[in-house]
């Protein structure tokens, strides 16, 4: 009876997570969400942007590292003033790309969020930003606000957006944006024990994209990344003893993608990715007794890090329709084991190191046993545009892969 309830349990909390996912992926391809309606309060305006002025004066001399001193000046200089999300979007629009230190105004974006969402909490209230910046600049946007429900962000420009949200035992649902312009978009969110539960990137330019997300013993339990441009893109990930269920990416460019994700004892479940280009792709993932359970590649242009076959991490690893640059490029199966058993005492000469190319035959039989096939034509089937299908179909490549312990553990 009680394993009954427990999966009846978790199958309402999945029905309502996907609920939540599809319902910020409406807002983001254009739907306003109801009761936020930008209205203008000269009087709370004037209080929000004055407080702004003050901290950029006070703690003139602060850096990244130091940024809970704001929160703590601005709940306490904001105890008696009450405002919403409108209020904050009407701030936020009043202050786009100002001339003031753009990590102070930014993390005091942040603490405003963190006050509201804070307030919000002990009233059972849920706090949803949605923000369409016009294509104007706003660095460090929301930076460090540690507990938020869903936060939308199109056409915007900046560094470090969404920096940090999520982190430091902080806690975040769901974390979109899409039409962005600038390095470091939702860098480091969920890191340092913190918890996010999907953040969703779509059409971004910048260097370090989904950068060092669920880093430091935090946790993302989905990370979707699509047609994004930009070096060291979703590089560290889980990095030092983080945790990531899924990361899905399409369309993705940039050398070093991928870099250090899973390292020092992290741990990615399913990686899986359409249309990669570029240099030294997936170094050092999953070194230093990390590990990644499945990485499947379909679609890919460049050259991969050597340490993919040497020092890796990758339990494993299937990389199809490889576009040749070089003559290290191929279709290629490695396995090297079941995720809970990769670590630092794997002998990579056991692994199985088999390209397409160099023996086909052998090839074959390894998609059999080890059911590229079956993962493939799931894979084929999942698109960003619709996310509750997405998720489940990362259910269903995970069932596969557990199937797949018997002969991956030999």
């Amino acid at each position: 009876m009680n394993l009954k309830n427990n999966k009846m349990n978790q199958t309402q909390t999945t029905q309502t997570n996907l609920t939540q996912n599809n319902f910020a992926l409406k807002k983001l391809q254009g739907i306003k969400p109801k009761g936020v309606k930008v209205k203008q309060d000269n009087s709370k305006l004037s209080r929000l942007v004055s407080l702004c002025d003050v901290v950029n004066s006070q703690f003139s001399n602060l850096n990244i590292a130091g940024y809970l001193p704001i929160f703590d000046y601005v709940k306490e200089k904001l105890n008696k003033l009450v405002f919403d999300e409108s209020d904050l979007i009407t701030f936020i629009n009043a202050r786009f790309n100002h001339d003031q230190d753009p990590l102070l105004t930014g993390v005091y974006s942040g603490a405003l969020l963190d006050v509201l969402s804070s307030r919000n909490k002990e009233n059972n209230l849920k706090t949803n930003i949605f923000l369409d910046g016009g294509h104007n600049r706003f660095d460090y946007l929301f930076a460090f606000a540690n507990n938020v429900d869903d936060i939308i962000l199109k056409n915007l420009k900046g560094d470090h957006i969404g920096n940090g949200i999520g982190s430091f035992g902080g806690k975040a649902n769901n974390l979109f944006a899409e039409n962005i312009e600038g390095s470091y978009l939702f860098n480091g969110v969920g890191m340092h024990e913190g918890f996010v539960n999907m953040v969703y990137a779509n059409n971004v330019a910048g260097f370090g994209t989904l950068h060092s997300i669920a880093s430091s013993h935090g946790t993302v339990k989905s990370c979707i990344g699509i047609n994004i441009l930009g070096d060291r893109s979703l590089a560290s990930v889980a990095f030092n003893c983080g945790k990531c269920d899924l990361i899905y990416c399409d369309t993705v460019r940039g050398n070093y993608l991928f870099m250090s994700s899973a390292g020092i004892s992290g741990k990615i479940k399913n990686l899986i990715c359409k249309n990669i280009e570029g240099k030294n792709v997936f170094d050092l993932v999953g070194s230093d007794r990390g590990s990644v359970g499945l990485a499947y590649v379909n679609g890919f242009t460049g050259t991969p890090s050597h340490t993919v076959y040497t020092d890796s991490g990758i339990g494993l690893l299937a990389v199809e329709n490889t576009v040749k640059s070089s003559r290290r490029d191929s279709d290629v199966i490695i396995a090297k084991g079941f995720l809970k058993d990769i670590n630092s005492l794997f002998k990579y000469s056991d692994a199985i190191n088999c390209r397409k190319e160099k023996a086909p035959e052998k090839y074959k039989k390894l998609v059999e046993k080890f059911k590229i096939s079956q993962i493939r034509t799931i894979v084929d089937q999942m698109s960003y545009k619709d996310i509750d299908d997405l998720v489940i179909k990362s259910h269903q490549i995970n069932a596969v892969y557990d199937t797949l312990e018997e002969v991956l553990t030999r």
